[in-house]
């Protein structure tokens, strides 16, 4: 169980964040239903992105951040093109979300 919001963990975190996003990932390859339960999560786009930003962390794992972060993205939105329905809105608010979040 997390005790604290991803937004307040310290740069420091980097191997939490990356075992997080694996969990996440392995999760939603498992089942659709899991995908589901992502997407049904209120911001989780705004979460993908706090977790995804990594001051502190050296070249090498901000890259494999990265990676792992574009991944479950691809996934997520994959299904919902896929399976949900009205899965492009999910596409669009996604787009603007990520528009807004490289603004500030």
């Amino acid at each position: 169980v997390l005790h604290t919001a991803p937004s307040e963990w310290e740069e420091s975190d980097t191997l939490m964040r990356m075992q997080l996003f694996s969990y996440v990932s392995s999760l939603c390859a498992q089942h659709l239903r899991n995908c589901r339960a992502i997407l049904r999560l209120r911001h989780w786009q705004h979460w993908l992105l706090v977790l995804s930003d990594q001051q502190g962390a050296t070249e090498s794992d901000r890259s494999h951040l990265e990676e792992m972060v574009f991944k479950l993205l691809h996934s997520l939105l994959l299904h919902c093109f896929q399976e949900e329905q009205d899965g492009w809105r999910v596409w669009v608010e996604t787009a603007a979300i990520m528009h807004a979040y490289n603004m500030t």
